[in-house]
């Protein structure tokens, strides 16, 4: 079920419809400190998932794609560089 805005479902996953996103193995070392999830990226950057997503998509936050559905995952460091522009 799409959300009304219709690019994420509607219990908030990630979907997006680029081919040249990056993709990376689902591995221990992707899903540690080095890396967080949207929603997590979200709630430290006191922004909504959805805005996240469009940061992602327009290439304003660097961000990859891991496993086979394709979540994304944003380097820490690129949060900790947003947080000493501001």
């Amino acid at each position: 079920m799409l959300s009304p805005i219709g690019d994420t479902p509607a219990n908030g996953g990630p979907w997006s419809r680029h081919a040249d996103t990056t993709r990376m193995a689902p591995t221990a070392a992707n899903e540690n400190e080095g890396h967080v999830r949207v929603a997590d990226a979200a709630r430290l950057l006191r922004a909504h998932p959805v805005t996240v997503r469009a940061w992602i998509r327009a290439g304003l936050l660097p961000a990859a794609k891991v496993g086979s559905r394709g979540h994304w995952r944003i380097p820490r460091s690129a949060l900790l560089d947003l947080g000493d522009k501001s």
